[in-house]
């Protein structure tokens, strides 16, 4: 499985760097509609690529808070279940030391 994803990530690398080079052209990129602001809120002649790139980072990291976000009560949930299985255990050794007693007359039932 590990040298399937190595594959997989390299075909994927060498698509990203082909894309890239092939779309090295200068480019404006205007960050509000021209006619509202002006020239003025506008990176000059940067590359194609760049702007690709960066977008696709952006989406990633939106992605990756969104994702999080979504996951928080599966991780509140698992804490409490851990916290829970940590009480219970504390609860069955000090039942088992009850249990263990020396001066207990009692047969010994073992305990699972």
């Amino acid at each position: 499985m590990g040298f399937l994803k190595s594959v997989v990530l390299l075909l994927i690398a060498v698509a990203l760097i082909v894309l890239g080079m092939g779309n090295m052209a200068p480019v404006d990129l205007h960050l509000v509609p021209e006619k509202v602001a002006g020239s003025e809120l506008a990176l000059k002649q940067i590359p194609l690529a760049l702007v690709i790139a960066a977008a696709f980072l952006a989406g990633l990291v939106v992605g990756e808070i969104l994702e999080w976000a979504r996951e928080t009560k599966h991780r509140r949930a698992a804490n409490d279940r851990g916290r829970e299985v940590n009480q219970l255990r504390t609860e069955l050794n000090k039942v088992k030391e009850q249990v263990a007693d020396p001066d207990d007359d009692l047969p010994k039932i073992p305990v699972r």
